[in-house]
């Protein structure tokens, strides 16, 4: 069992498998408490999932369900860190390209052992590589007009300013991402303590915030 401490995204209990000598072979986290309902039905969430022995992923993903279904869990759901604001799924094609950054990656024959073992796909994501980056100038002035004309305006991120700056981007990120699959809140605090440690990482002025009256509308980043 883990100790939850008092933090949001701890796992309610940890589930490894060990060599004679106590070497880690396999192990997972698992939550049960408060996840995001599927069809109505409880879900239970496998996260954390590291395999270093193929044959040990049958007992691992076994246990992990037990488990679950003993807390009342009607559907298991991985790999899935206590919520998507955490890591929420496997690579299944790696590409050609490095990963961008804070993209998840996994062994190759991770996404199998899920499959061999009784799960199967519940959603699929992608993302895409553009090079065509020619900006139509006629397009780009319409955009920019409409723009002025709601009074919206567009400006870098204040890392002098960070934490208002991140409950800006709290604020919009909740609203923007209320309707996504498997989605469940974050508090501001839980926001900031996900996010503040990059603010070094970052150029600022790729970070761009969009505001109506000074009310936070949009971001992107770059």
């Amino acid at each position: 069992q883990a100790d939850k401490a008092g933090k949001a995204n701890e796992a309610d209990a940890i589930v490894m498998i060990q060599d004679p000598q106590g070497k880690v072979l396999a192990q997972c986290s698992l939550w049960w408490s408060n996840t995001a309902k599927l069809n109505g039905k409880a879900t239970g969430f496998i996260g954390d999932f590291e395999v270093i022995a193929a044959q040990e992923a049958k007992p691992l993903l076994q246990m992990a369900c037990d488990q679950l279904r003993a807390h009342g869990c009607q559907i298991a759901i991985g790999p899935l860190s206590g919520s998507t604001w955490h890591r929420y799924r496997l690579v299944t094609s790696l590409g050609r390209q490095l990963p961008f950054f804070m993209e998840p990656t996994n062994p190759a024959h991770y996404p199998t052992l899920f499959l061999e073992n009784g799960f199967g796909v519940l959603a699929n994501y992608y993302s895409t590589l553009c090079d065509r980056l020619e900006v139509d100038g006629q397009e780009l002035e319409r955009y920019r007009q409409r723009f002025n004309a709601s009074g919206l305006q567009v400006r870098a991120l204040n890392v002098h300013d960070i934490d208002n700056e991140l409950e800006r981007l709290h604020a919009v990120s909740t609203a923007s991402f209320a309707c996504n699959f498997l989605y469940q809140n974050i508090s501001v605090e839980e926001f900031k303590a996900l996010y503040k440690p990059l603010i070094p990482l970052l150029d600022p002025s790729l970070v761009l915030l969009a505001e109506v009256e000074s009310q936070p509308v949009g971001f992107v980043l770059l």
